[in-house]
């Protein structure tokens, strides 16, 4: 897309990977299950997809949407545990449930529940309304 910053995100994953204690591309491949060669354009400043941003914010801590946001000229937003990052020991699943404008009744068919029979339950899946907001 025009007007999208490719070497801007490249500056800021580097920095935050770094910023982690992942020094080397290797490490950061494997904490995110995307390939080296896959983080190699995206450190290099070119387009990759979306899944990969998805998990690239989320190993990074960033909430949902933060690539883009740096994309056009903003800044990444860290996870916080208010929205319910701490209620999934996955940090994937939290990932999922706390994407703005996904329909509640989409999470519970993505996000599994232990004891409820594989769906999520209202309350792991609530947020505050300032989240859903956004």
């Amino acid at each position: 897309m025009a007007g999208e910053d490719w070497q801007r995100l490249a500056d800021y994953v580097i920095a935050r990977r770094v910023e982690l204690g992942m020094r080397d591309r290797r490490a950061f491949a494997e904490a995110t299950g995307v390939t080296e060669r896959t983080l190699g354009k995206l450190e290099n400043g070119q387009h990759v997809s979306p899944s990969t941003l998805g998990m690239v914010e989320n190993r990074l801590g960033w909430t949902p949407g933060s690539c883009r946001r740096i994309l056009a000229g903003g800044e990444p937003k860290m996870g916080s545990p208010d929205l319910g990052q701490a209620e999934y020991e996955d940090p994937t699943l939290w990932h999922i449930a706390s994407t703005p404008g996904l329909p509640p009744d989409v999470v519970r068919g993505l996000v599994p529940s232990p004891g409820t029979g594989g769906k999520a339950t209202t309350a792991q899946i609530s947020r505050p309304s300032s989240a859903l907001d956004r």
